[in-house]
């Protein structure tokens, strides 16, 4: 598996998990470090970040899709997963986010598993096989039909 920066210019940046990329935003910049690479992505150059299978002819396959927002004054990053969790963070929280071979419980594998969102006071560690999608975009509102809205009418 790899990790895929997709850029708004159409440049796209592959980054192995076996190299174990680490993400770290710095103010408006996205930075991916890696064993053998170290780039710096300003927010309004992000397209998408994917988490993609590579097949035996060497092809990217997307397997998860990771949207970024068009609006660069998002604040959070939204984790939306597929084992009915959800994760969100303030992006000045986020310290760094890696892979890990050390997997869920407490185990070492050689591939990695998880990945970990770290913030000043805590560890967030998730299965990579179940991150469905990363986003800096709020999730829209769900309402429920015949709702009652309340207005200032009904203010003391």
């Amino acid at each position: 598996m790899s990790l895929v920066v997709d850029l708004r210019n159409g440049g796209r940046v592959v980054f192995p998990l076996a190299d174990n990329p680490q993400l770290t935003f710095e103010g408006d910049n996205l930075h991916v470090k890696s064993k053998y690479d170290d780039y710096y992505f300003g927010r309004n150059e992000l397209l998408r970040l994917s988490y993609v299978a590579t097949t035996t002819a060497n092809k990217l396959q997307p397997t998860h899709r990771n949207v970024s927002s068009d609006n660069p004054n998002q604040n959070a990053i939204y984790i939306y997963r597929n084992d009915n969790d959800f994760n969100a963070h303030l992006n000045p929280d986020v310290q760094r986010i890696q892979f890990s071979s050390v997997g869920t419980d407490g185990k070492w594998y050689d591939n990695a598993l998880v990945q970990e969102v770290w913030t000043p006071d805590s560890v967030f560690r998730i299965p990579v096989a179940a991150v469905d999608s990363v986003t800096f975009q709020a999730p829209a509102p769900v309402v429920k039909q015949g709702l009652f809205v309340i207005t200032e009418e009904h203010l003391p």
